[in-house]
């Protein structure tokens, strides 16, 4: 196993510690940002945020890229942001309550293209299919992680709540529209095979 796929794997061991202390923190004393529970999840997660773009860099800039790190990589991204808005939508105090409609949005195009990607898994192994990554799909990502971080720090600047709200509903509209651009491009590759003969 190579560094990139190890730091990877750290993002994911990482995702119930930030859980963990944003649940504590919820359970503390009165609401501030100079709280220990919260100050250590700011540095776990934002070792988490920079370890995203680092385990990136190094395969891509050292040719280190694999078919487990091409796996790895996107889930991390998903279980921690997934994870972290369904804690938030339970209602964290200081921080904006993340909808259960949005929630819903994210969970269920992440589950359709989970299970989208292990039907099509034996095409892709074989290397006769792939559904590159879009740019609806990375704005998606982008502003699911930007909503997040915003509602992380509010504690630190209350007035963030209207960003929040902007920032959920372009990333809804985002995370719609990506999930469905995603599956016309797999049942075009789908119908390209079937017309080649490929099964």
């Amino acid at each position: 196993m190579n560094l990139p796929n190890k730091i990877t794997i750290g993002r994911l061991v990482a995702v119930p510690f930030i859980l963990v202390l944003l649940i504590l923190y919820n359970r503390s004393g009165p609401v501030a940002f100079y709280n220990g529970y919260y100050i250590a999840l700011m540095v776990i997660y934002s070792l988490s945020a920079v370890s995203d773009g680092v385990d990136g860099y190094l395969a891509r800039s050292r040719n280190m890229q694999t078919q487990l790190g091409t796996l790895l990589d996107p889930l991390a991204d998903k279980i921690l942001l997934d994870s972290l808005i369904i804690v938030l939508a339970s209602g964290i105090r200081g921080m904006y309550q993340t909808p259960i409609w949005f929630v819903l949005i994210i969970l269920c195009r992440d589950g359709i293209l989970l299970t989208v990607a292990i039907c099509l898994h034996k095409h892709w192994s074989r290397g006769v299919m792939k559904i590159k990554p879009n740019w609806w799909g990375k704005t998606s990502a982008v502003m699911l992680m930007t909503t997040v971080v915003l509602t992380l720090f509010q504690p630190c600047y209350q007035p963030l709540e209207t960003l929040i709200i902007i920032s959920i509903y372009i990333t809804a509209l985002f995370t719609v529209i990506s999930g469905t651009t995603y599956l016309i491009a797999t049942f075009k590759g789908l119908r390209l095979l079937k017309s080649q003969g490929v099964r």
